[in-house]
């Protein structure tokens, strides 16, 4: 299964809050395991839909809040806790990998606004596992190379110059002739 990120570029997985077992609970103050991962998010910013699905389950909890489950390929299903209001989505609707599907909030058991995000195998709370070995790198879309040949011309070689014919020699008509004759009489 891969997965590209649900929440937008220039956000990361809080540090304090990753995957696994908890020294301390945000709320409880308890050791306890943590089925997912956080991201502080601000309310509000749109979360988007990690690889193609079925909307499967949508609520509020005390707890989680406003949530939504999607099952993915397989029985692979994402979660999402804390949300700003019940997603637009309807159970039985189907996304695809981008598609716009809620809005992070502070919904439920929340400390401050983010996305509580968990891969579970199946729709059953607690069988999860850590989804980012899942993710793949976002990378913008960069089209392939267009690979040009570039061919040197061959260089300009000028024409070796031809001797230039020497220009028919002009005579004037018979009539110009006995113009000039007379003009120069009468400059005379």
């Amino acid at each position: 299964m891969k997965l590209v990120k649900p929440w937008p570029s220039g956000y990361t997985i809080n540090t304090r809050s990753p995957y696994g077992w908890r020294k301390k609970h945000p709320i409880t103050g308890k050791r306890t395991f943590h089925h997912g991962v956080d991201v502080a998010l601000p309310t509000g910013t749109r979360l988007t839909a990690p690889a193609d699905g079925v909307v499967a389950h949508k609520a509020r909890t005390s707890s989680a809040g406003h949530n939504l489950i999607i099952r993915h390929e397989g029985t692979w299903h994402t979660v999402y806790y804390h949300l700003a209001k019940a997603s637009e989505l309807a159970v039985g609707d189907t996304v695809q990998t981008g598609d716009i599907i809620a809005y992070s909030g502070n919904t439920g058991a929340s400390t401050g606004p983010h996305l509580h995000w968990e891969l579970r195998n199946s729709r059953t709370w607690g069988d999860t596992t850590d989804p980012v070995p899942y993710l793949v790198t976002e990378a913008p879309a960069v089209p392939e190379p267009v690979v040009v040949e570039v061919v040197e011309p061959e260089p300009v070689r000028p024409e070796p110059m031809k001797p230039a014919k020497p220009a028919p020699k002009w005579t004037p008509s018979a009539a110009l002739q006995r113009g000039f004759k007379r003009l120069r009489g009468a400059v005379k």
